[in-house]
């Protein structure tokens, strides 16, 4: 990227500022120092620019999927006796290297590891100091995921929220019309899912 649109994009992120409203009530005026414009047409598009050489951080016996701000590393780990095959601590590693460099800090809280197969026989550590909570089961785009490959607890999220949209739409309609009440529960997800 260079010329006119480097120009543009450079004044575009310049001289920047911000404020927070609270009811109508205003906060100081702040100067944004780094980052991309939340809500922007660009913003998404900048990230990703400067995110992009992130995959080449990894050697290959790693898998990288990037979702917007989500980075998510897939490796197999051979298990002999009890040492264990060190590939994904060294990518971890590399990681926090590599976010260190660029000035863009990990959520350490939110990382965690989904051991599938034999859960629970090894320990990772983020930026040498911090482990990374084993987890049972994960969230990922919506789908939650255990670590036996089993949707039970997708699923049975999912028959919780129809039961509960059920029972709100029960105690609100006085119809017992089965045609009213599936329009109603139809609207009622439709509604939920925009929140």
């Amino acid at each position: 990227m260079c010329g006119s649109l480097l120009e543009w994009i450079g004044d575009f992120l310049t001289g920047r500022t911000q404020q927070t409203r609270i009811g109508n009530t205003l906060s100081e005026v702040n100067v944004i120092s780094s980052g991309v414009v939340q809500g922007s047409c660009l913003g998404p598009a900048l990230f990703l620019l400067y995110i992009n050489d992130l995959i080449d951080v990894f050697s290959d016996g790693v898998i990288v999927k990037l979702y917007a701000n989500d980075v998510k590393l897939y490796s197999s780990c051979m298990i002999k006796g009890n040492d264990i095959d060190s590939e994904l601590q060294t990518n971890l590693d590399k990681l926090c290297k590599w976010a260190n460099e660029w000035q863009l800090p990990i959520s350490y809280t939110k990382c965690n590891v989904l051991e599938i197969g034999r859960p629970g026989s090894a320990q990772y550590r983020m930026n040498s100091s911090w482990t990374v909570a084993p987890v049972e089961k994960v969230v990922d785009l919506g789908v939650t995921m255990d670590n036996k490959l089993k949707f039970s607890s997708h699923i049975n999220g999912i028959i919780s929220k129809a039961h509960k949209r059920a029972n709100l739409i029960s105690r609100c309609f006085m119809s017992r019309d089965l045609w009213s009440s599936v329009r109603a529960f139809t609207v009622c997800q439709t509604y939920f899912r925009v929140l």
